[in-house]
């Protein structure tokens, strides 16, 4: 995986240089745990495979002969907002990404908070529920459990093999595989039980919003 991102690396920058461009430096967004000022991914859930313990920085520092820098994919989110969006010249905010997983980052007094072991603003891993369904990080009832894209996928593929996610009106591919998205459609087209799941999913993201962050 790590050859395979430092020959994207070497590629990008050479189509740079050919267009003139000047390079600086590389920034790197990723999942995991990371600690930032060493460049490393600490630790990794189950939704990124072999991805702990892995140094970014050294190898694409030494490969491109530039500074590297590299942090969680949330955190990133925040900088970005800070810098571009919603966050520009606001003192103290949230982001929250959803998406594969659920992520985020917290801004305090105009900088980003990583915390001490550098999982400040795991948010997918608050609990909501100790009865709740397992988590990829090996606990129960995150809301990443319930609102993450892998979340829905894994509800409509349980409602698919009991035969209860499609409705009249839905479409599907040979071999497409089931996906959240299904999930969203069935919904939209008054599937009750998949409305159901999706407004589970929502009270759980309320709840880390209204409750949680509030707190």
């Amino acid at each position: 995986r790590l050859e395979l991102i430092l020959n994207m690396c070497v590629e990008a920058a050479s189509e740079a240089i050919n267009l003139n461009c000047r390079i600086l430096g590389v920034g790197i967004s990723t999942g995991g745990r990371v600690n930032p000022h060493t460049g490393v991914v600490l630790h990794s859930t189950k939704l990124i495979q072999e991805w702990s313990s892995v140094d970014l920085r050294t190898p694409i520092s030494d490969t491109l002969h530039l500074p590297v820098w590299v942090d969680n994919d949330g955190n990133c989110a925040a900088l970005a907002e800070r810098k571009f969006g919603q966050g520009k010249g606001v003192e103290d905010f949230v982001t929250i990404i959803t998406g594969t997983g659920i992520g985020g980052g917290i801004v305090h007094q105009h900088e980003l908070i990583h915390g001490s072991s550098f999982c400040a603003a795991e948010l997918g891993h608050i609990i909501v529920s100790f009865d709740g369904p397992d988590c990829s990080c090996g606990s129960h009832g995150c809301i990443e459990a319930y609102a993450s894209g892998i979340a829905l996928q894994r509800e409509a593929k349980k409602l698919h093999d009991e035969d209860l996610l499609f409705v009249d009106g839905m479409s599907m591919k040979k071999d497409e595989p089931i996906s959240a998205a299904h999930l969203i459609q069935a919904a939209k087209l008054g599937n009750t039980k998949a409305s159901n799941i999706l407004k589970t999913a929502g009270t759980a993201l309320v709840d880390l919003t209204s409750t949680r962050l509030n707190s």
